[in-house]
């Protein structure tokens, strides 16, 4: 049986029609967005000191965040007004929402999404090759046959991952633990992302997510935690 591809698997889930993001702005060294984070109700938001939600995207804590017109945080595959994907932390793990990079696996696929600084910071890759290794039409990892290398179950998952009673009484996500094996307006103003509501805790980064690697004949995926 033919297995849906991510993009036949957003439409499956209704998010075909999800709001576009904009463009990341292009600045060569981004200044933390002021002001902090806000959870109401189990949704995150970045405040101004004046109150207001912000809305587009924000830069805190060495990462960028994408906000909805209703200042609700974005996550898991967003497509921008370029037609260009892009996936946001789906985890409450101190991540939430985060602009990812790197190979990463997600729903079970490895991506390439792109590390350079510039226009195409973070966009997935697609009909290339990273590192030596292929991805298709729809950014997935290829083997040498251009099957899509897929292993249910790992990396992060497509849509966010409810967070536990615990953490929806936190006034942060950090303390959710993964429970997964294998696998714009916001422009910066300067001064420090948030006192009350900081959000960062354990932050992922490409070094330590599994990449594709080859063995003998075969490509398979090293790493046992959290990747792509």
């Amino acid at each position: 049986m033919k297995r849906m591809g991510r993009k036949g698997s957003l439409l499956a889930l209704g998010l075909g029609a999800a709001l576009l993001v904009s463009a990341i702005p292009a600045v060569a060294a981004p200044l933390n967005t002021e002001g902090s984070w806000k959870q109401d109700a189990g949704q995150w938001s970045f405040v101004k000191p004046d109150g207001s939600k912000y809305q587009g995207w924000i830069y805190t804590d060495g990462s960028w965040f994408f906000l909805k017109e209703d200042g609700t945080l974005f996550s898991g595959w967003q497509k921008n007004d370029a037609g260009k994907w892009f996936f946001m932390s789906t985890l409450h793990d101190g991540t939430f929402g985060k602009l990812l990079q790197g190979w990463q696996w997600v729903g079970g696929y490895s991506y390439y999404l792109q590390e350079e600084e510039g226009p195409k910071f973070g966009e997935l890759l697609v009909s290339s090759e990273k590192d030596g290794y292929k991805v298709d039409a729809e950014g997935h990892w290829v083997n040498a046959e251009g099957t899509p290398v897929y292993e249910a179950g790992k990396g992060y998952p497509s849509v966010e991952q409810k967070q536990s009673t615990e953490a929806a009484a936190s006034t942060t996500p950090t303390k959710t633990i993964i429970s997964f094996s294998g696998g714009g307006s916001g422009s910066g103003t300067g001064g420090a992302g948030g006192a009350s509501g900081k959000k960062n805790g354990a932050k992922a980064s490409s070094s330590n997510l599994p990449k594709p690697v080859a063995s003998g004949s075969n490509l398979v995926a090293s790493g046992s935690n959290m990747g792509h």
